[in-house]
């Protein structure tokens, strides 16, 4: 299972429904499957919201990481994800601290496929014809920070919420509030 895996899955999932007018959220590793899905069906996708997340370029994820953590990546899956697998990240150096989250989210932590950040991204060049926004989570280390000034400088739509990596958790109230204006920008 690679990066292509996860494109195709949305691509078809899109393609079967008939679905236009989609608004795409891709957190973290996922901004590069927004990215290649966007590449491939523009025409059906109203906008990409990449939620503190890699904006795909063509390179492996696993190069868009800081050196720093693209090792400690490797050592890990080498160490203990028998050379295929991501094991799940400390929830703590992610930004979740609170008992009750880390509590309800440690159960539901997966390894993650290694071959999807080792992955390029393959482009044809039709994604920039989707509107574009970024939102950076900036309560935790700011890994996707080097990403939100890139949006920055290529003049997308930036907001930002003050919480960890893991907002869908940790601050769900203000993430979807943030995802609600974004809906009703894209109608509008």
């Amino acid at each position: 299972m690679g990066l292509d895996t996860h494109i195709d899955d949305v691509v078809n999932y899109i393609q079967a429904y008939d679905l236009t007018e989609v608004v795409l959220v891709g957190h973290s590793y996922a901004g590069q499957v927004i990215t290649g899905v966007a590449d491939q069906l523009p025409e059906r996708l109203a906008r990409r919201v990449y939620l503190d997340a890699f904006i795909g370029d063509g390179r492996p994820a696993i190069e868009l990481l800081p050196e720093q953590v693209a090792h400690h990546y490797r050592e890990s899956v080498q160490d203990s994800g028998f050379g295929w697998l991501i094991p799940p990240r400390p929830l703590e150096k992610l930004g979740v601290t609170e008992e009750r989250d880390l509590n309800w989210l440690t159960p539901r932590l997966t390894p993650h496929p290694w071959k999807t950040y080792t992955d390029p991204l393959t482009l044809l060049g039709s994604a920039d014809r989707v509107q574009l926004t970024y939102v950076e989570c900036t309560d935790w280390m700011r890994v996707f920070r080097p990403f939100r000034e890139q949006a920055e400088e290529a003049g997308w739509e930036v907001r930002e919420i003050a919480t960890g990596h893991e907002a869908m958790v940790t601050a769900p109230d203000e993430l979807a509030e943030v995802l609600h204006d974004l809906a009703e920008q894209t109608r509008a």
